[in-house]
This record gives structure tokens, sequence and C-alpha cells, in this order.
């Protein structure tokens, strides 16, 4: 066969003679479908590439201060700079510290969070696809309170990892099927929180413990291909993770998870990698009315998940003012 001017099959050769005969229309039509046309179904056949982006930011407090200035600028405002960029994300994560809900009693401490579940539409628009409760402010006004949280979330298409109507429930995670992979992820709270949380049927937050931590994990993982564990914990104000976190970090990714997203001191931390997993020990606060431990900051964290574990894209810092968070790159 021989190419000529760059077109289809011009002579076809006997294989006997070394005669060269000018083939028919009907062989010449027959030799350019088998060219062209025969790689087409390896092609389509060909797996998809699985990867999926993560977008992960850290506290977002709907209630007090933010709740008031969204009451005249509307519950949009606090994400309006922000929004584009958390829903160009295949998951975007956060930690809801607060309860959602017009129910419950106040628990008796200093700083009691509940928020208008006015809010949720606005968290759906903003981007977020899933959301940790596990923490020490989902369950400030009891668990009628926790309950309601986890309805209005799932209501507003938004999966909460960390809690759950049973404790069986809080601590078995979630598994997301995005682009050809099956991400699961799971919350824990280092804080048990104002309502007591070791109740087997009734509305929980996950607690964490080295036993909870490597049993959840490894159960999680027999059902996907990654892990994503969501950790509450270390120190308010302290921009260096404690030796606990640390210990746990490497517990997370020993058990077999690859990437650890902590929240809690409301300033951002160190990240570290850890035998091939990722771990971001603060993201500090993204959606705040705080001022105090050295004024209201945060992390932008984006990265590629695929079966071959976690690439790092970018970690960008935030600068929170009048409640609403800024990439200050």
């Amino acid at each position: 066969m021989e190419w000529w001017s760059g077109g289809v099959v011009e002579w076809w050769s006997d294989g006997l003679s070394g005669r060269r005969l000018k083939p028919s229309a009907k062989v010449r039509c027959i030799a350019f479908l088998q060219y062209f046309i025969t790689p087409i179904p390896f092609i389509l056949l060909s797996p998809a590439r699985a990867d999926v982006t993560l977008v992960a930011v850290g506290d977002v407090m709907m209630a007090r201060g933010v709740e008031r200035i969204c009451r005249t600028k509307g519950w949009d405002y606090p994400f309006a700079s922000t929004r584009a960029v958390l829903n160009g994300a295949d998951i975007t994560f956060g930690n809801l510290e607060c309860s959602i809900s017009r129910r419950g009693i106040k628990a008796d401490r200093m700083f009691a969070l509940r928020a208008d579940p006015a809010c949720l539409p606005a968290l759906k628009r903003a981007g977020f696809s899933v959301m940790s409760v596990a923490n020490n402010h989902t369950m400030d006004y009891g668990r009628d309170a926790f309950s309601d949280t986890l309805d209005g979330l799932v209501l507003n298409k938004i999966v909460p990892v960390g809690g759950g109507k049973t404790y069986a429930e809080a601590t078995a995670g979630i598994v997301i099927q995005k682009n050809g992979l099956r991400i699961g992820i799971v919350g824990f709270s280092a804080f048990p929180g104002a309502a007591g949380t070791l109740s087997p049927n009734k509305p929980s937050m996950a607690v964490m413990s080295d036993e909870h931590l490597t049993a959840s994990i490894k159960a999680l993982k027999k059902k996907c291909d990654i892990v994503v564990v969501s950790c509450h914990w270390g120190i308010e104000g302290e921009r260096s993770h404690s030796k606990m976190q640390e210990r746990l970090a490497h517990r997370v990714i020993d058990a077999g998870a690859i990437l650890v997203l902590g929240h809690h001191p409301h300033v951002p931390q160190e990240s570290e990698t850890y035998r091939g997993g990722v771990i971001v020990y603060s993201l500090g606060n993204f959606v705040f009315d705080e001022k105090t431990h050295s004024g209201p900051s945060g992390l932008f964290f984006r990265c590629r998940l695929s079966k071959n574990g976690v690439t790092p894209i970018s970690k960008m810092p935030v600068k929170i003012e009048r409640c609403q968070p800024r990439l200050l790159n």
C-alpha cells in the first residue's frame, strides 16, 4: 500500500508477480475505512482520566455577627468574592462551625453558635458540596438543633460528614463517586462539644480517638479508592501544630488516608507530606466575625485527587474583612 499526494491508497500489489495493479473504487474505499475507522473503538474504550479537584476552606460560621450583617446585605454576601473559585472544583469542603436551626436550648457556655436556616441555600450557591459537622459548636443547642442541621444540609444537597442520626452513622463516613473515582470522606472532632455525643442511638458527632480513627478509615477504605479525613483539633490561636495533632495525623495516614484537613485553631498552620499523604494542620477561618487570635485569616487549599494519591495545586491565604473572605493571591 502506498500514499500519493497525501491522499488515500492509489496502488495495490497482487503479492505474487509484483505487478502494481490499480485497485477498484470499492477496494480503495475499504482500505480507507480500515485505516481511519479501525482505531476508533480503541479510542472510545480507553479509560477516562480518573481525577477530581477538591477545594477546602476552614471554619464557616453563619451565626452571630455574620448573621447580623447578612440580614442587611443578604445571605450571599459572605461569598461574593470567592463564589467563582468555590464553584470551580468538583468537591468543595468547609467546616460548619455552628448549628443551623430554630430549635434547641442554648448550652451553658460563653460562645454558643446557632444560625438561621435561611442561610442554607446560600451555602449551596456558594459551591459547598461537603461540610463537616464534627466540631465543638454544632451541638451548642442540643440534639434537636444538631438533627435539624443534618437535615437542612441534606435538603440543600450538601453532604454532612462527621455527624449522623446515630453514632455509627457519624463515624461511617461518606463515599462520593466523581469522574470515575470513589472518594471516601470522614470527619472527627477532638472536642465532645456541649452535648454528650457518645449515645449510640441518638443524633451524634464523631469524637476523635485512636481507636475510632483507625477503625473508621480502614472500614471506609474498603468501599472507595481514596480516603480524606477532616479533623477538628489543635489549640486556638496557635500558628504551629501541636504534638498531639502530629501524632494523630500520622496515625490517620498510616491507617490508609491520603489527605487530612484540619481546623479549629482559627488561624492557618503548617502543611506536611508524610508517607505520600498530605496533612493541612489548620485551614483557619473562612467566614467568621472573630477579630482575636492575631486577626481573621485562613487558607484556601486546592488539590487534585486520583488513585495515585493527592497532588497539591495551590494554597492561598485568605483575609476576612467584615465577615467576607478574600483571596490574597
